[in-house]
């Protein structure tokens, strides 16, 4: 017995490095899996932010003088895809009006004119430079163009959709041309979502239908807006 009972502690020292290295090592295994194990359900809960697609957009006011130094005021509308890291390719509408027409021989009939031009192209932009904040793009595109001559001093009544009765400015005419657009854009990145952009462009106008409206519509355009960001392929 007391010969058994040194034995039984000599052997329950030397077991103990054993025990505490077995307890050392399983630990920080438990720890490692429950960091883990932490991690990917952080990483399946949470999307982070929504990546930027490869469509674009733009919206804002734009403004020009025609030749005559009457003043139009309007708003420009465009969606694109970003095709390769330069080369966006989408459509524009455009539509813009003055209520205050200088006189001219082809309004020599309209007491009060008022003239809208209404426009949708093919538009096309080449990126010029690209960093992080800013982009530089050239524009360029085909399309048609419709433009109104209205009478403020006479009211037509008509038909809403609804199916109610109301009245408008009495049309005199209207015209149809053939449109091109050139010019540049110039963004800056306020925030991920949104960019400031500013677009310069020349409109002409061609094979315009001579009668009641006057066949030079050409002019230059600025527009001042928001556009939402396209991703690189």
């Amino acid at each position: 017995m007391k010969r058994l009972l040194p034995a039984l502690v000599l052997g329950s020292l030397l077991s103990a490095p054993a025990v505490a290295q077995h307890r050392t090592c399983f630990v920080p295994m438990m720890f490692y899996g429950a960091v883990n194990t932490h991690a990917c359900s952080h990483d399946t809960t949470d999307d982070g932010p929504n990546e930027p697609t490869r469509f674009g957009g733009f919206i804002g006011l734009s403004g020009f003088a025609d030749r005559r130094g009457t003043h139009f005021g309007g708003g420009d509308l465009s969606a694109h895809y970003r095709l390769t890291p330069r080369f966006l390719t989408g459509l524009r509408g455009s539509a813009a009006f003055s209520r205050r027409v200088s006189q001219r021989p082809a309004y020599e009939n309209v007491a009060k004119p008022m003239v809208g031009f209404t426009s949708v192209t093919w538009s096309n932009g080449l990126i010029l430079n690209e960093t992080p904040k800013t982009r530089v793009t050239l524009l360029a595109g085909v399309g048609a163009g419709w433009a109104t001559l209205r009478d403020r001093a006479q009211e037509v009544p008509v038909r809403n959709s609804c199916g109610c009765d109301e009245t408008e400015y009495k049309k005199i005419g209207s015209t149809t041309a053939f449109v091109t657009e050139t010019g540049v854009a110039g963004s800056y990145k306020l925030n991920s979502e949104v960019w400031l952009t500013v677009q310069g462009l020349y409109r002409g106008w061609y094979n315009v239908n001579r009668g009641s409206l006057p066949g030079e519509f050409s002019h230059y355009v600025l527009s001042v807006g928001v556009s939402m960001p396209d991703r690189r392929p």
